[in-house]
């Protein structure tokens, strides 16, 4: 059986280019100790709960079924944030939460020891481990501690949840502290993680490149230099493999933006608003009987310059198929569309303007959002080694199940990083394909178009970025 230890580490919305020696000196020094991953992918839409099942299960929403930050199921709306809204989908006929077992479950009933200490939300953790094996706590809002026999204890050790914050301090040294003090000293888990809030929490109101996202980049290093600590005085620094990664990227708002709120909310007219249900920001479910206003939808879609790729099942309208994002869940929508992006600079100078959005944020195609990081350290990886393989979240679960000797069922989607790991193979061996899909629509006073970018290694895709342009005609 593996003798070595693994530790996730998930910073969320965590861009690469975050990550200097200014910044988060600790995490830079692993990266240039270790391995860096210089073209790691999260899935789309790029939103944390999506992100959380494809990091948990190693598939695509496709085979996982959490198909965006909110559900739409049987004609309810389920939110994903609350892991009390997941326990019940997960017991309810709509059930069960996810179709694919978690890496978590599949430690688990191998034999292995697992525990989470997170600062997400509760549904991002639950995500992780429905079935609740091993030991976790939440610090969320709602919160948790599975088993909940050990909550009063936790709770007289390290008090109560902290409030949130922007910077996120509390809640994130508080996750810290249970994985330091209790986990890794305590019940000596052979998998431990812990997802830490920023700089999510503070780049949403604050945007990346901000003084406040820079604090919160600060905080967040420095816990992860009290989780190294913590492992040198248990002398397991040399025994434990890190995986330092982000559930997706960050882009800034447009600051010329027209929309006060959600775009989706004041492009159509209330009339065909009326056919179709809106789930989290943009995904369209066409009511029953109303399948005959697809192209009506979609070309109001199309029409405006502030919308870029369109997914759908209806190819015919000018869009991009569904399948190329794994959306094919009996959970998904009928169309999912994202904003026009640009590689304009921020007013701090962070490149990537999200057209039409009034907020900062994630959840689009654009490479700033697609873009995620990925730093291997221990044992088990190559030294002061750059990838520029494509990797993805999707591969994190069949990566640790490698590690830990496990065999790989074929149902998953990612792969092993075995170009990261010393007895693996060299990354030039590993050779992606690139494909381009495009998409166009004529109409007589414009043209949309739009395409999307993706790698593939063997069975596994990645998608780098999508976006798409309307242009009107000159009559």
């Amino acid at each position: 059986m593996q003798k070595n230890k693994v530790i996730i580490i998930v910073i969320d919305a965590l861009r690469p280019d975050s990550i200097t020696k200014g910044s988060m000196p600790t995490l830079w020094t692993l990266a240039e100790r270790g391995v860096r991953f210089s073209n790691h992918y999260t899935c789309s839409p790029s939103k944390t709960r999506v992100a959380s099942a494809t990091i948990a299960t190693g598939c695509y929403p496709s085979k996982h079924g959490l198909v965006n930050n909110q559900l739409y199921c049987n004609g309810a709306f389920i939110n994903v944030s609350n892991y009390q809204e997941l326990m019940q989908l997960d017991s309810s006929p709509a059930g069960p939460l996810l179709s694919i077992p978690t890496l978590t479950e599949r430690l688990d009933q191998a034999g292995f020891r697992v525990a989470l200490s997170t600062a997400s939300s509760s549904g991002t953790s639950f995500i992780q481990n429905p079935s609740r094996r091993g030991f976790s706590v939440n610090n969320g809002s709602p919160s948790f501690v599975f088993p909940e026999a050990r909550k009063d204890a936790i709770l007289a050790r390290f008090g109560s949840a902290p409030k949130v914050q922007f910077p996120d301090v509390e809640r994130n040294k508080y996750a810290a502290r249970i994985l330091t003090e209790h986990i890794i000293a305590e019940l000596h888990p052979d998998l431990a993680m812990i997802w830490f809030s920023d700089p999510d929490k503070t780049q949403h109101p604050y945007g990346p490149g901000a003084p406040e996202t820079l604090q919160a980049l600060g905080v967040v290093d420095q816990c992860i230099a009290d989780i190294v600590e913590t492992l040198q005085e248990q002398d397991l620094l040399d025994r434990t493999d890190l995986l330092i990664l982000s559930d997706h990227g960050c882009i800034s708002a447009d600051p010329n933006s027209r929309f006060s709120t959600s775009m989706a909310k004041e492009i159509f007219p209330e009339d065909l608003a009326s056919k179709f249900v809106l789930v989290g920001g943009n995904s369209i479910y066409i009511k029953p009987g109303e399948e005959h206003a697809a192209p009506e939808i979609i070309y109001a879609l199309q029409q405006d310059q502030d919308i870029g790729a369109i997914f759908s099942s209806f190819p015919n309208c000018g869009t991009l198929p569904l399948a190329l994002i794994g959306q094919e869940h009996e959970r998904s929508p009928d169309i999912l569309f994202y904003p026009h992006w640009t590689t304009e600079l921020s007013e701090y100078g962070v490149p990537g303007i999200a057209k039409g959005t009034p907020g900062h944020g994630h959840g689009g195609t654009s490479r700033y959002e697609m873009n995620a990081t990925l730093v291997a350290y221990g044992p088990s990886f190559k030294d002061s080694t750059t990838i520029n393989t494509p990797s993805g979240n999707i591969d994190i679960a069949p990566t640790v199940l490698h590690l830990f000797g496990q065999p790989i069922d074929p149902i998953l989607d990612g792969r092993v990083l075995t170009e990261a790991m010393k007895d693996g193979a060299s990354p030039g061996e590993i050779v992606p394909k690139e494909l381009s899909f495009t998409s166009r629509a004529e109409y007589p006073d414009f043209t949309y178009e739009a395409t999307a970018r993706i790698a593939r290694i063997d069975n596994t895709y990645y998608l780098r970025q999508a976006n798409g342009t309307s242009t009107k005609k000159e009559i």
